[in-house]
């Protein structure tokens, strides 16, 4: 797993950004004469922004961190701002700029730049405790209970499946026998390419038993991390639950919350 500092890393000629984000220095934006003014004012405003980075990552004195954090948060915002009937033209800057490495439809433009302004906005006031910030376990107004995983950087994506009796868990640096401390029924969630928070390791101890519950029922919580994969949370009860199983499932988003039903 790699390891997590500041979420923009500048270099002369790239800009990494979290879940595989890249801004390129010589991206070339459409210049289309169709495309509505809105979107020609942020595309000139990114533009400037791509001088301005070369000229200052010349000066290797300069907090580029920080200083590109607030721009880029800036130029996502102005997207986030865009008007719908044109979220197709919004849809094809906003791939420009990431390079195409994010996949969703075009009408979603508005919400994921909202999302990653707010990412970088963050970012710009120092705030590095990255990684997974908390685990709750709810039950909405239907009654429905709710595993729910809040992320904020770093996260690729995740999967969770149903273990059997006696398959093994992630402990420390190896897996290890079931020890029947989180119960007869047991779920895995794996949470790939990221760490804890600083904030989640102050609760959680890694390896211990805990208890996690909503007004009306109870799970048992035990954590793990693998530095090269990512982070395990098993979740367990003498009374049956389930969850739908899932393969990886990739996240866009570089903050949010995954949520999970939890049926007994």
């Amino acid at each position: 797993m790699k390891k997590v500092s500041l979420f923009i890393i500048i270099s002369i000629t790239v800009i990494s950004l979290p879940l595989g984000v890249f801004l390129l220095i010589n991206a070339k934006l459409n210049n289309d004469s169709s495309v509505p003014s809105q979107v020609g004012s942020i595309e000139k405003t990114y533009n400037k922004l791509l001088k301005e980075i070369k000229r200052t990552s010349a000066n290797e004195n300069e907090n580029l961190n920080e200083k590109f954090a607030e721009d880029y948060s800036r130029l996502f915002a102005k997207i986030a701002q865009g008007v719908p009937a044109y979220a197709k033209d919004y849809a094809e800057l906003f791939r420009e700029i990431t390079h195409n490495t994010i996949e969703f439809e075009d009408d979603e433009v508005f919400s994921l730049a909202e999302n990653i302004s707010q990412f970088y906005a963050k970012t710009a006031d120092n705030e590095t405790d990255t990684g997974i910030q908390q685990i709750r376990f709810v039950e909405n107004d239907l009654g429905k209970e709710l595993l729910i995983v809040d992320y904020f950087g770093d996260v690729s994506g995740y999967s969770t499946r149903l273990m059997d009796e006696d398959e093994m868990e992630f402990i420390g640096m190896d897996y290890a026998e079931n020890d029947g401390a989180l119960g007869k029924y047991r779920i895995e969630i794996v949470l790939s390419d990221t760490k804890l928070s600083e904030k989640f390791i102050n609760r959680y101890s890694l390896g211990k038993i805990y208890e996690i519950e909503n007004a009306s029922s109870k799970l048992n919580l035990r954590v793990s991390t693998n530095f090269s994969y990512g982070c395990f949370l098993y979740i367990g009860s003498d009374n049956q639950i389930n969850i739908a199983e899932q393969e990886f499932t990739k996240l866009n988003y570089p903050m949010g919350s995954i949520e999970l039903v939890i049926e007994k």
